[in-house]
């Protein structure tokens, strides 16, 4: 069955303004179940077989980001490295973007080595660059790697050889305070969180990747569609009874949220924005 409209297409700055009628736990675990199939079809190569428009015909991450491809290609390809090698690639491929074409530069380059970045220089300007942080006027993603990127991920591997079983709350936190240390402006909250996913996903001894993390806005916008009381309440109800760790969920509920703002805007247009579509 699927869920009943009741979201808003809303900006960024109006999100916690916006009123949203209440949502039943069965339609958050139908939206979960049929995003599942939908990857699955997709995985075995078969062309996508949905009754609902939204999610036959425009883009959702999936709900475990172990499935997402660029995922899959980082972590194939540091399989065989040393720890330090791993750390310095993942920070290398997600602070940059998570992209074949950078995937191939770096089996070419093989820069596990500070000597060695020099060979890397891309020009790429700060209107592109990840995350929409800007070193400066002009400067390139060369730059970002050296001047932010590197120098986090050197004072971040002296508390990461001592990690064991720790929270991923905790990680995000330190790893958000080392690029405040260095930009001088915002946390970057949202690459420390995607930092730390591949980090547990890599070194589930040293990163519980069960513990919990930070939940995003749309995922607490889609909470407060769910009866109950305090959101920790309702998180672990969803916890139990869908199975997902605390990422997952977190993941499965921010893309509901996308789900439930586009099918309202597809119910009043009868068309999707082009950003969306697959």
């Amino acid at each position: 069955m699927a869920p009943s409209s009741g979201a808003f297409l809303i900006s960024a700055k109006s999100i916690q303004h916006v009123k949203i009628p209440p949502m039943d736990y069965d339609d958050f675990i139908w939206f979960i179940k049929e995003r599942e199939k939908l990857r699955f079809q997709k995985e075995i190569g078969i062309p996508l077989q949905s009754s609902d428009p939204i999610l036959n015909k425009t883009h959702f991450l999936n709900i475990h980001i172990k499935y997402d491809a660029g995922t899959i290609r980082i972590h194939k390809f540091i399989a065989d490295l040393t720890d330090w090698e791993k750390l310095f690639y993942i920070f290398i491929y997600r602070t940059v973007y998570s992209t074949p074409r950078l995937l191939k530069d770096l089996t070419g380059i093989w820069f596990h080595d500070y000597r060695n970045i020099k060979l890397f220089k891309w020009k790429i300007h700060t209107d592109r660059q990840p995350y929409y942080f800007h070193v400066g006027k002009n400067s390139s993603l060369h730059q970002f790697l050296m001047t932010i990127s590197l120098p986090v991920m050197k004072q971040f591997w002296s508390s990461f050889t001592k990690y064991k079983e720790e929270e991923i709350i905790d990680v995000e936190e330190e790893l958000s305070a080392l690029f405040a240390l260095h930009t001088g402006r915002r946390k970057m909250k949202l690459l420390s969180s995607i930092l730390v996913q591949d980090l547990a996903i890599q070194f589930p001894e040293k990163i519980n990747p069960d513990s919990i993390c930070r939940i995003s806005i749309d995922a607490k916008q889609a909470l407060k569609l769910l009866p109950g009381g305090r959101s920790d309440r309702k998180m672990e109800e969803l916890r139990h009874s869908t199975g997902l760790n605390y990422s997952s969920l977190n993941r499965a509920l921010g893309q509901w949220w996308q789900y439930l703002s586009r099918k309202k805007y597809y119910e009043e247009h009868g068309l999707f924005r082009d950003e969306w579509l697959i």
